[in-house]
């Protein structure tokens, strides 16, 4: 409230970017998710790509649960577009722009984003498995909130640093980014806690035997962790030695500003890590079934 001239108007900067970047996730996420369709509808009917279009296509909309589920998916998007659209409509005519109104509009995008994810998880490997469904829905769903929480705010957090730089100089800009750093930790550090438990009970819940990691599943699974280590390694340099320096020393700003660089690029190399889990068979299928053909004297061979 008692912010100079310079801080408004890097608020308004930053909120303006980050706006943008949303539109842009929002408009590949849906270009993304035709190409799920397409290729589910695919692989349902057995056909190539372009023969897919038509009573094909409309067969798995509206004759499977996953069909159901994009169609949620999609209309939870649409609901979202059209909240964040309606914001941005009254705040350019000055209407409606009061705090209230802000928070709402903001609120009910967040929960139509947690709808969204939830669709996903309602469709993921853990749905599959029977005997304990509801306990790794929730847990997947826990982990996909927490992975977006994180990896949301370091996007936000690295492309917002060059502009406060640029914008501010000084102590101004020591004092912005010491107040700053404190709610990014903390919503990160809950995050991660998060991603912790939910993570282990995950791959308890799809790998089960120590056997099933010598899958593809199992080796995509050690290639993820990998990543997270490092990764987990400068998100603990940020909150344990660059955080205490921020309102002291100039150079802790432009430490902060690369680090917090390579925790985005890290967590998006885990992000695709996590596409190509998705789209393997879960690795306590690959080895139930190799433990079975192996009692049997049946030998399975991909073609």
């Amino acid at each position: 409230r008692d912010a100079s001239e310079a801080v408004r108007r890097l608020r308004e900067g930053l909120t303006s970017r980050v706006l943008k970047v949303i539109w842009v996730g929002m408009g590949l996420f849906l270009v993304a998710s035709a190409g799920q369709l397409l290729m589910q509808t695919a692989v349902v009917h057995d056909l190539p790509l372009y023969k897919t279009l038509g009573s094909p296509l409309a067969s798995v909309l509206k004759d499977t649960d996953w069909g159901h589920l994009w169609l949620w998916r999609m209309n939870l998007l649409l609901a979202m577009a059209v909240v964040l659209g309606s914001g941005l409509a009254a705040a350019a005519r000055q209407q409606s722009t009061s705090k209230f109104f802000q928070v709402f509009v903001r609120s009910a995008a967040l929960a139509l984003g947690g709808g969204v994810l939830l669709t996903l998880s309602l469709s993921s490997h853990g749905a599959a498995l029977t005997q304990v469904r509801a306990a790794a829905v929730f847990s997947d769903y826990l982990h996909l909130l927490a992975a977006g929480f994180w990896v949301g705010s370091l996007f936000h957090f690295a492309l917002g640093l060059p502009m406060l730089m640029r914008s501010l100089a000084g102590e101004e800009r020591r004092s912005v980014l010491a107040a700053m750093a404190p709610r990014f930790s903390t919503l990160a550090t809950l995050s991660v806690g998060t991603l912790i438990i939910t993570g282990i009970y995950n791959g308890w819940a799809q790998v089960t035997v120590i056997s099933a990691v010598a899958t593809p599943y199992g080796f995509t699974l050690l290639a993820k962790l990998a990543l997270v280590a490092p990764l987990l390694l400068l998100g603990a340099f940020n909150l344990l030695w660059v955080r205490p320096r921020l309102a002291k020393e100039e150079r802790a700003g432009r430490w902060l500003r690369r680090f917090v660089t390579g925790e985005a690029i890290l967590a998006a190399l885990v992000l695709l890590s996590v596409g190509l889990l998705s789209s393997l068979e879960p690795a306590r299928q690959v080895a139930s079934r190799q433990v079975a053909a192996q009692q049997s004297g049946l030998v399975f061979r991909d073609l």
